[in-house]
C-alpha cells in the first residue's frame, strides 16, 4: 500500500523579531516599531517557499506514522535565520502528536541550505521564523 503525504504549509508565518542593535538602554530588545518595520527584508530560502516545502517533504518519513495509523496532525516549529544564512535554534512550539513532532523536527534539522538572510536598514540580522505544518496521510 502506497501512502501519500499531503502537506498544507501555511507558509512562513514570518515573525520579524530581530536581534537589533540599539544604543538606547530604554528601547525594548527584539521589538520592531512602525518606523523600523518599513526597512525590513525577510529571509529567503534559495528557490523560494516551494523549494523549502519540497525539502521538508523529502526529509519527512511517514513509515512509522502510517503503521500506527496516524492520519493527521498539526505542528508549529520556529527557528532563526542567522546573519550568515544558516538556520539555528530549531524547535517545536506546539504539536498534536509526539511522533509527528519528532519527525518534523528531524526533517527541518536535515535542511542545510544557506538562506538569504533577513535585513534591517541594509544590515543582515538574525530573524525568527515560524513554520506551521498541517498534514494528512492518505492511503
Amino acid at each position: 500500500m502506497k501512502t501519500i503525504l499531503i502537506y498544507l504549509f501555511v507558509f512562513f508565518c514570518y515573525a520579524p523579531i530581530l536581534a537589533q542593535e540599539n544604543n538606547s538602554d530604554t528601547a525594548p530588545k527584539n521589538h520592531i516599531t512602525q518606523d523600523t518595520a518599513q526597512n525590513i527584508k525577510l529571509p529567503e530560502f534559495p528557490g523560494g517557499n516551494a523549494v523549502f516545502s519540497k525539502k521538508v517533504m523529502l526529509n519527512f518519513e511517514t513509515g512509522k506514522l502510517s503503521a500506527l495509523n496516524i492520519t493527521s496532525s498539526k505542528v508549529m516549529a520556529s527557528f532563526y535565520v542567522e546573519p550568515d544564512g544558516t538556520m539555528s535554534t530549531i524547535k517545536i512550539e506546539s504539536f498534536d502528536n509526539e511522533l509527528v513532532k519528532k519527525e518534523f523536527l528531524k526533517a527541518l534539522n536535515r535542511i542545510k541550505d544557506i538562506w538569504k538572510p533577513g535585513e534591517q536598514n541594509g544590515k543582515k540580522v538574525r530573524m525568527l521564523m515560524k513554520q506551521p505544518l498541517i498534514f494528512y496521510l492518505v492511503p
